[in-house]
């Protein structure tokens, strides 16, 4: 994951990025981004967190084979 930790005001964007290894060969795994308090703030497909309402939120990228790294989101005023 990109960063664990970042600080956003609401209304702002921020652009977390996930890379995936395979063992051998090439990479198939699939990737899904998850946030734990979507009042808070959101996730797209792409990583792209969109901050609503200040707090922290848990954003999670995690693979169909079930690994995952997190990045906590303090959205400010």
């Amino acid at each position: 994951l990109s960063m664990t930790k970042a600080t956003m005001a609401v209304g702002e964007e921020l652009q977390l990025e996930a890379e995936m290894f395979a063992k051998t060969g090439e990479c198939t795994d699939t990737l899904r981004w998850i946030v734990d308090k979507p009042e808070i703030a959101e996730v797209a497909e792409t990583g792209l967190v969109t901050a609503y309402a200040a707090g922290k939120v848990k954003v999670t990228a995690m693979t169909g084979s079930g690994k995952s790294a997190a990045c906590t989101v303090t959205v400010t005023e």
